[in-house]
């Protein structure tokens, strides 16, 4: 059987519509994970550890579809060597990895790794929320945000609370002529 060149290989391989739907299925993950993420009060470094799992995923999925578009992949998965297209097949799984070869991807395996290293993320990140304190808050873990006044001050105070005694009404607390907070921006002047 004459070897295929490049260009029939990767045509074969379909690469362009399995990244098409990657690419797709990676937007939505990153929306969900977002969203949870503000729903539930997860941490912040979640974005960034989703889009770096997502990158490592497009470069397994990349060489799933590859890897099965070898000629002699079909050929000996026809001879019942490989196991097929969407096997998990832990039994050879576990028995390549015993004996140190790499194991044969497959689609189950290649969508099964990303599921566990999502859900291994979203895991850590409930665990984490949960020690915080924040999980289920809506409240972002890892950053806490004042809340602004949702109508203008009354004159006399701020958001901060009303002006201490003897203070001009027009002045609020840390920014009349002494400083309510020393120290916060330099000894105070007098």
């Amino acid at each position: 059987m004459p070897k295929p060149d490049f260009w029939t290989r990767l045509r074969g391989a379909r690469i362009l519509p399995v990244l098409v739907v990657y690419v797709a299925a990676s937007w939505g993950i990153l929306v969900l994970v977002n969203a949870l993420q503000d729903a539930l009060g997860l941490p912040q470094w979640m974005d960034p550890v989703a889009s770096v799992l997502l990158l490592v995923g497009l470069v397994m999925i990349s060489a799933t579809a590859w890897g099965l578009s070898h000629p002699r992949v079909r050929e000996r998965k026809e001879a019942g060597d490989l196991p097929g297209d969407w096997a998990v097949a832990p039994g050879t799984l576990v028995g390549d990895l015993v004996v140190g070869r790499v194991p044969h991807l497959t689609w189950g395996r290649s969508i099964l790794g990303g599921v566990f290293a999502l859900g291994l993320m979203f895991a850590l990140a409930a665990f984490v929320a949960f020690l915080a304190g924040t999980f289920g808050t809506g409240e972002p873990g890892g950053r806490h945000q004042a809340e602004e006044p949702a109508h203008p001050p009354a004159s006399g105070e701020s958001h901060r609370g009303p002006a201490p005694r003897g203070a001009p009404a027009d002045t609020t607390p840390g920014e009349g002529p002494v400083d309510s907070a020393p120290w916060v921006d330099g000894p105070p002047s007098f």
